[in-house]
């Protein structure tokens, strides 16, 4: 066994991964979900966000295995992060010589197969990798690289949009002592935010543009679609400082036309009525997430053959501790025997997360197409 080289850069490349404060956190979704991304175009069981630090790497997410840290000396990613600028691939371990006779190669978890892309930061410096594993040798394409490198990014930028809000959380902290800083800092940190989003949204725009197989095309189409939702509601909040009664109707309606034309569906009408409600922000949030799934649902499946179709989404008041959301379309329709049918297995999994914050249950209506009810707590009260 070869133990990895520790980088020229080490000091700054340490003091870089620190400055993200992410090391010894707990599980976060997103990571979750682009580690099962990663393992799915890969088709491996083991895929995860690997951080080096001085001695160790720590896993941000891990899927497929319950480890959560294990020596630099015998990891892997401790050989990828000294090529910062490709993908380390190992086929079989077993036939090299710097792995062949490594305790986790021989033993458990038994890496036979590799492949770490980096996780670079601006300067450069190699943080990581978003790596998937195997216990049986594979030959990766071009394209499954190609995709893995994509991913890799967006972790990153994760990365990268999660220090800004913990920066802002700082900012906000201590803009309680010096409120004649706000004005400035708020702005600068709503422009990086806002341009990590727009890094986020491009990279995946020219990667959907650029992939031919259709699955993966739709995972990056869909990621685009929950960003949007995202930097509508930061959008509004940077230059409004609120959502207001009178600009929810407005919000939804950008964000359901802003879906039409990225799934670039024809003749496609809309029937959306919202009532004024007086919604907190963390519920515009997770409500526009919920009806970005179901939406993106719609355009992709309810109007195949057909030359035309409807979109509904009605927000109103239900009861003095319910409001009620109706949302759906007058499409083909879905089998009755189960709900998320044409759901890929992802998306369940979200629109299931965004209804649980609403606390709330989606349920299916009876009528033509697919249309659901969701009652949503309130969170605040009606002055």
């Amino acid at each position: 066994m070869i133990e990895p080289l520790i980088p020229i850069n080490e000091p700054e490349r340490l003091d870089s991964l620190a400055s993200y404060e992410i090391l010894d956190t707990v599980p976060e979704k997103d990571f979750e979900n682009i580690a099962k991304i990663a393992a799915q175009i890969l088709n491996t069981p083991i895929s995860c966000v690997s951080l080096v630090d001085e001695k160790r790497q720590w896993f941000k997410s891990m899927i497929g295995s319950t480890i959560k840290e294990a020596p630099r000396e015998l990891s892997f990613c401790g050989h990828a992060i000294l090529c910062p600028d490709e993908v380390f691939i190992i086929p079989d371990s077993r036939k090299d010589e710097r792995f062949k006779d490594n305790p986790v190669v021989i033993g458990e978890p038994n890496i036979i197969f590799y492949a770490g892309a980096p996780l670079v930061d601006s300067k450069g410096l190699s943080l990581g990798t978003l790596c998937v594993i195997d216990k049986v040798p594979h030959h990766p394409g071009k394209r499954q690289i190609e995709a893995l490198t994509a991913l890799s990014n967006q972790v990153v930028s994760l990365m990268e949009l999660r220090k800004s809000i913990l920066e802002l959380n700082k900012a906000n902290a201590q803009l309680e002592i010096d409120n004649k800083r706000k004005s400035t800092l708020l702005n600068d940190i709503h422009h990086r935010i806002n341009n990590h989003l727009q890094i986020v949204s491009s990279m995946l725009n020219m990667h959907c543009d650029n992939e031919e197989e259709e699955r993966i095309r739709s995972v990056f189409k869909d990621a685009q679609g929950k960003i949007a939702s995202i930097a509508l509601i930061h959008e509004k909040m940077y230059h409004s400082g609120e959502i207001g009664i009178d600009s929810i109707e407005d919000h939804l309606k950008t964000l359901i036309w802003d879906m039409i034309e990225l799934y670039s569906v024809k003749n496609i009408t809309t029937d959306i009525r919202v009532e004024k409600l007086e919604i907190g922000i963390e519920t515009i949030v997770s409500l526009g997430l919920l009806i970005n799934e179901i939406i993106a649902n719609a355009l992709k499946y309810a109007f195949v053959g057909r030359g035309s179709g409807k979109l509904t989404l009605h927000l109103k008041k239900y009861d003095d501790d319910y409001h009620e959301l109706i949302i759906g379309d007058d499409g083909i329709g879905m089998p009755r025997e189960s709900v998320g049918n044409k759901l890929d297995r992802l998306g369940r999994e979200l629109i299931g997360i965004f209804a649980a914050q609403l606390e709330g249950e989606l349920v299916r209506l009876d009528c033509e197409g697919t249309m659901f009810s969701l009652k949503i707590k309130k969170i605040e009260s009606n002055p």
